[in-house]
Formats: structure tokens, sequence, C-alpha cells
């Protein structure tokens, strides 16, 4: 009972949390939620994976840290260039060339890794 009368009044349940599977197929859900609680944890496999934010915390954020923008974008563009890397190719090639077992398995494995 308490729970349904602090979620009536407003009051703070924890965090909002949506699996990426219900944003990706509920995405006006998922803007409402943001819009509605500022901020959306993203699960998949049980683990959080993502935070989504209202623009007016986005830009909050970048006013108290104004170097985090070009910090973040500085990461992007790390991660891609890895991805562009000749051992990235094999690796891909030899992915989508894996029996449906095995694709499995590294799946689950890489899903259960902590975000670096």
């Amino acid at each position: 009972m308490k729970a349904i009368i602090k979620r009536r009044y407003g009051a703070d349940t924890g965090p909002v949390v949506m699996t990426t599977r219900e944003a990706r197929d509920e995405f006006s859900l998922l803007l409402k939620k943001v819009s509605r609680h500022g901020t959306v944890i993203l699960r998949k496999h049980h683990l959080n994976k993502a935070v989504v934010m209202s623009y007016e915390q986005y830009t909050e954020l970048t006013r108290r840290n104004p170097g985090l923008p070009t910090r973040m974008a500085a990461r992007h563009d790390a991660l891609f260039e890895a991805m562009q890397a000749p051992s990235a190719r094999r690796a891909m090639r030899s992915a989508f060339a894996a029996p449906p077992e095995e694709m499995s398995k590294s799946a689950v494995s890489a899903a259960r890794r902590p975000f670096e």
C-alpha cells in the first residue's frame, strides 16, 4: 500500500528502470518517463547499461562540467577508430562465420562483462 501511495503522490520510489528491449519497442514511453522523472536507467541481462536523461539535466551537467562533451566525443572517436582496425575486422568476420552455439555463448559472455 505504501508503494501505491508513494507513486500516486509523487514521492521518490527509486530509479526508473526499463530494459533495452522495452526502450527500443516503446520509445515514446521511454521519452515520457524521461520527461517525468528526469532519468531512466536502461538494463540488459539484469545489468545497468545506460542512462537516458532529459535535455535539462544534460544542459545542467555540461554547464557544471564544460569539458564533458569534448571528452565524451573523444572517447567515442577512439572507440570508432578501434573498430576500424584490421584486427577488429577479422574478429567480426570470424564472429559471423561462427556456428550459432558459439555465437550464443560469446554473446552471453560479452553481456556479462562490465562496460569499459
